[in-house]
C-alpha cells in the first residue's frame, strides 16, 4: 500500500505517516480535508491539492492554491493531474511530503535534505526521481544582489504606479519593501543577532509583501481587460452606425410650420445620421485623448484593479492594511 511521510520544514522532530486508502484524497488546512496541515500564517489554501489514484496509481492535482503546489521542486500547473513515482516529494507551504509507492518510505532523508536532492551541487535544481538531472545556471550568493535588486525594482514601480495612476500610497510601516536596497533587506532578514520570534516575524513581513506585489501585478492585467472592454463598449455605445440611423430617423423633417415624419425622405434622414456620427467623432477628438482616458479607460481600469486587490479568505491577509488614498 503506498504511504507518504509528512515532514515539516520549521521542526526537525515533527513527522507524520499516513497510508493512502482511498480513491481520493484532499489535503489542504480545512478541517474537513481527509489530509489536513495545519498552518496558522495560512500558506496552506483550505483545499490546496488532491490525490487521486487510478489504474497507474497516484497522480497529484494542484487546486488552484494561492501559494501553489510543488512536485520535485517544480511548481505544478492548477488542475492538472501529475503522476506520483516512488521517491516523489511534493511541498506544500512548510511541508515536505515524500510518496512511497510500497510504503517503505525512507527514513535516512532528513526533512532538509527532502527538497534539495542535488546535495553535493549547491544551487543546482534538484533531480527528479529516476531521472537526469536539467542543465541549469547554477545560483551563488553572487546572484542574490542582483535577484533581490530585480524584485525591489519591481516592488518600487508598483509602488510608483498605484500612487500616480490609482491615487493609492503606501500606510507607514515597518521597513516598507519598495523603499530598501537589496543590502538593507539583507540585514533586515538576516540579523544574527535576531530572536527566533522576531526572525520569524521579519520573514512573515517579507512573504506578506511579496503576494502584494504578486496581486498587484495580477491586478493589473485585471485592469487591462476591464478598460480594453470599456472601450470596445464605449465606441459601440456611442458610434454604432445603426443607434444613430435610429436616433436619426426619430428627428422630424421641419416644413414650414409643419413637423413630417423623416421616413418619408430617406434621403434627409442617411444626411442626418451622417451629420450626427461626424460630431459624435468630432466630440471625441476634441476631447482629446486625455479627456478619454480618464473619463472611460482609467475609470474601468481602477475598478476592476482595487477589486481585484480585494482579500479573498484564503489569502491570511488584507491588502487594504497597507494602502490608502494619496
Amino acid at each position: 500500500m503506498a504511504k507518504i511521510r509528512i515532514r515539516k520544514l520549521s521542526d526537525a522532530g515533527w513527522c507524520k505517516e499516513v497510508e493512502l486508502k482511498k480513491t481520493t484524497l484532499v489535503i489542504g488546512r480545512g478541517k474537513t480535508c481527509d489530509i489536513p496541515l495545519e498552518d496558522p500564517r495560512r500558506m496552506v489554501s483550505r483545499q490546496h491539492a488532491r490525490l487521486e489514484r487510478d489504474r497507474h496509481g497516484y497522480r497529484l492535482i494542484d487546486l488552484k492554491s494561492l501559494n501553489a503546489t510543488l512536485l520535485n521542486d517544480q511548481r505544478l500547473e492548477p488542475h492538472q493531474p501529475y503522476p506520483l513515482a516512488d521517491g516523489d516529494r511534493i511541498q506544500i507551504g512548510e511541508y515536505v511530503i515524500e510518496y512511497r509507492e510500497n510504503g517503505a518510505v525512507s527514513k535516512s532523508r532528513p526533512a532538509a535534505q527532502a527538497v534539495e536532492r542535488g546535495r553535493g551541487n549547491p544551487g543546482m535544481p534538484p533531480i527528479p526521481p529516476g531521472g537526469r538531472r536539467n542543465p541549469a545556471i547554477r545560483l551563488t550568493p553572487g546572484h542574490m544582489g542582483p535577484l533581490l535588486e530585480a524584485v525591489l525594482h519591481l516592488a518600487r514601480y508598483a509602488a510608483t504606479f498605484r500612487q500616480e495612476f490609482i491615487g493609492i500610497q503606501p500606510l507607514d510601516a515597518d521597513q516598507p519593501f519598495h523603499t530598501m536596497t537589496p543590502e538593507q533587506l539583507k540585514s533586515y532578514l538576516l540579523d544574527a543577532t535576531l530572536s527566533p520570534e522576531e526572525a520569524r516575524r521579519r520573514f512573515r513581513w517579507f512573504e506578506v509583501q511579496l503576494q502584494e506585489l504578486s496581486r498587484h501585478y495580477q491586478a493589473v492585467e485585471a485592469g487591462y481587460r476591464a478598460a480594453q472592454k470599456a472601450v470596445h463598449n464605449y465606441l459601440l455605445q456611442h458610434l454604432d452606425p445603426d443607434k444613430v440611423d435610429r436616433q436619426a430617423a426619430k428627428q422630424p423633417v421641419r416644413f414650414l410650420f409643419l413637423k413630417l415624419p423623416r421616413r418619408w425622405f430617406p434621403f434627409a434622414t442617411r444626411r442626418r445620421a451622417n451629420r450626427m456620427l461626424r460630431q459624435l467623432l468630432n466630440d471625441l477628438l476634441i476631447d482629446g485623448p486625455k479627456v478619454f482616458e480618464q473619463k472611460v479607460v482609467r475609470k474601468a481600469f481602477i475598478e476592476a484593479y482595487m477589486e481585484a486587490m480585494m482579500p479573498a479568505e484564503e489569502d491570511g491577509y488584507d491588502s487594504r492594511h497597507y494602502w490608502k488614498s494619496a
